[in-house]
């Protein structure tokens, strides 16, 4: 099974991926255990490929 992805941000493509999971693995699994594997191999990517950073100024001191 291919999974495309594709990263949009401001409504644009920021980037884009296909991931593989073999066939054989997801033959024995249900309906519900596919979609959590597949939910997996996103979260998976996505906690890979994106950093967001950001810094405060002023405020109290």
């Amino acid at each position: 099974m291919n999974i495309h992805i594709r990263l949009m941000v401001d409504g644009r493509e920021a980037a884009s991926a296909t991931i593989a999971i073999d066939d054989y693995k997801l033959e024995p699994l249900t309906a519900e255990e596919r979609e959590a594997s597949v939910e997996t191999a996103v979260r998976t990517w996505t906690d890979r490929h994106i950093e967001i950073v950001w810094e405060t100024e002023g405020g109290p001191e």
